[in-house]
């Protein structure tokens, strides 16, 4: 089995955030995707790196009505459960694929890593009938925002949807229960791929984005300390 294969075909996601309330003196109405950090916005850096990977490129969730700025090469396609949330644009990216297999990243996460991103790719091949790989803290806590999904999880999706539970984190549970969990790397070891963990730095309020302006990103929390959760605020 070679470690450092990719799936023979998959897609990337840009899962969009919320309205972004806390940012709306910074965003002006637009998307978080359009942040500037050290004179580039989050989008011209993700593509360039998602572009590096896979021809085909999906932003979604949040509003396409108001995402103007995605460019005609990438496609925008809505939530479709009624939950939204993370959980509502990982099942629409999933959804609309043309592959079965699909890497994810946040729209307000400005500095991830090429190296951890083809790790995680590379896990995927390597064990072709898990449903995700997903990062995981010592404690238990995933981090779903950065991570690889097969079509297989859409159903299990549906299924929260069905009964209203929007929390991403409950889809791991199904799979435990179904007898297909994801694989789960420590997100210790990810370290190896990226030294500061930088590919799981977002961008929720005004502190980090200045912290970020000034080259002080906010650190991924220890394994002591407790995780902070993603948000599509």
């Amino acid at each position: 089995m070679q470690k450092d294969r990719l799936p023979s075909s998959f897609a990337a996601a840009v899962i969009g955030g919320g309205k972004g309330t806390r940012l709306a003196a910074h965003l002006g109405g637009a998307s978080k995707w359009l942040l500037r950090v050290h004179g580039r916005t989050i989008r011209d850096r993700q593509l360039e790196l998602l572009y590096s990977l896979t021809g085909e490129l999906l932003f979604a969730g949040g509003d396409c009505a108001r995402t103007a700025d995605i460019p005609p090469q990438v496609r925008c396609v809505p939530d479709m459960l009624p939950v939204g949330g993370p959980l509502a644009g990982l099942h629409s990216a999933l959804f609309h694929a043309a592959a079965d297999t699909v890497l994810v990243l946040p729209c307000d996460a400005p500095h991830p890593v090429q190296a951890l991103l083809r790790h995680l790719l590379c896990l995927a091949a390597q064990w072709p009938d898990a449903p995700a790989v997903v990062p995981r803290q010592a404690d238990g806590f995933w981090m779903p925002l950065v991570a690889v999904y097969r079509r297989s999880c859409v159903p299990f999706m549906e299924t929260l949807a069905q009964q209203g539970i929007p929390h991403v984190f409950r889809l791991f549970e199904l799979l435990e229960k179904n007898g297909t969990p994801p694989v789960a790397p420590p997100m210790e070891s990810l370290r190896r791929y990226d030294a500061g963990l930088n590919t799981f730095v977002n961008i929720n309020t005004p502190d980090d984005l200045q912290a970020l302006q000034h080259g002080s990103p906010r650190p991924v929390p220890s394994l002591a300390a407790r995780p902070q959760r993603w948000q599509r605020s």
